[in-house]
């Protein structure tokens, strides 16, 4: 799942834009809390026997839908993510194909690693109705889901303002998520 720079892209599939063919390195860099087989079937080049699945995924302000999230900003005239979402997609088409919501809404066979998210209630870029509905369904689908809401805070919240009393909260669930996810997996080990 690698966007036009080849970096991961979390929450949305990769649409045939092969970073090796722009001589870049597809390094993993982030992971979809649902992740279909057919998304996942691909073996890392040169290391069949790496285990790549992901363990458990913490989302901050997840495009868990990115056809709701291309029709609200159509709508709300956002032009900046209606370019954005035209240029990865390519269509509406597609995001509905590749889109994390309806696979799940679809009932598709996927992996649901247990997720944390994370979601200001002032965002107006990944609206928090998107993330609630995703913790909803992912649940329904029997995936442990927990979701962190930080009122008053917008988009992208803790990378802007780090030092902000909500950021160093978010930053510690993020850190007690990863302390009781790598606790679960020494003790399966």
């Amino acid at each position: 799942m690698l966007d036009r720079l080849g970096r991961g892209n979390p929450g949305e599939p990769d649409t045939g834009r092969d970073a090796s063919k722009r001589n870049l390195s597809p390094a993993p860099y982030g992971g979809a809390p649902v992740t279909t087989q057919r998304y996942t079937a691909l073996p890392l080049a040169g290391h069949p026997d790496v285990d790549a699945s992901l363990a458990y995924v913490v989302a901050c302000w997840p495009v868990s839908d990115p056809l709701y999230r291309y029709q609200k900003a159509k709508a709300a005239g956002n032009e900046n993510v209606v370019r954005s979402h035209d240029n990865y997609w390519g269509s509406e088409a597609a995001m509905e194909e590749g889109n994390p919501q309806l696979i799940l809404s679809r009932g598709e066979p996927v992996n649901q690693p247990p997720v944390l998210l994370i979601q200001g209630t002032a965002d107006t870029t990944v609206l928090p109705a998107m993330t609630e509905r995703f913790r909803e369904t992912y649940r329904s689908r029997g995936g442990d889901a927990m979701l962190q809401t930080f009122a008053g805070q917008p988009h992208t919240f803790m990378t802007n303002n780090p030092d902000i009393a909500e950021s160093r909260a978010a930053i510690e669930a993020i850190k007690q998520f990863v302390r009781r996810q790598t606790q679960r997996l020494r003790k399966a080990s």
